[in-house]
């Protein structure tokens, strides 16, 4: 009788912790939903970003990461990225969010961003294939990543401290 009692009690705390672990998933997931940030359009209206500029020393075309499973594909498969294009991934809260160079086709440099100013900066990392085994994170947490082509951040002279500003452009 007790040992039917005892199981019984490991059974409903195997449950709980299931149910309070997928609880745990959940919010964790809803807390890293992609932001969509907005700024003005040149006709007033209001736009998620398409260009990033750096300081006064750059500027880049970008595609934003908007979903969760753009952020999971990033710049994979592509051919190439047209010079002074990259892509920008935009998050709620800052952390030490990971990216990988999953069956890219091109090297890339990743400059990573906090508080709209570069906190650091991974450059020429090389493309690997469909089981990477390098995964590269800010030196602090971030809240804005933006990929360019590699070299492009040692071109322009960008360093830790830059400030970026995020904007439209027709």
């Amino acid at each position: 009788m007790r040992r039917l009692r005892f199981l019984k009690i490991v059974f409903a705390l195997v449950i709980l912790s299931a149910v309070l672990l997928g609880a745990v998933r959940i919010y964790k997931a809803a807390k890293d939903e992609p932001r969509s940030p907005a700024v003005a359009a040149p006709d007033n209206a209001v736009r998620p970003p398409n260009t990033v500029f750096i300081g006064a020393k750059g500027k880049w075309r970008v595609e934003l990461a908007a979903t969760l499973d753009e952020r999971a594909r990033g710049l994979s498969n592509r051919a190439a990225l047209p010079a002074e294009n990259g892509m920008i991934f935009l998050f709620n809260e800052p952390g030490r969010y990971g990216f990988w160079m999953k069956e890219m086709r091109f090297p890339l440099d990743i400059i990573w961003i906090s508080n709209d100013q570069v906190i650091g900066l991974s450059e020429n990392l090389l493309p690997e294939g469909a089981q990477p085994k390098n995964i590269y994170y800010p030196p602090a947490p971030a809240d804005t990543i933006l990929e360019i082509n590699a070299g492009e951040a040692e071109t322009f002279g960008i360093i830790t401290g830059d400030v970026i500003k995020l904007g439209y452009e027709e």
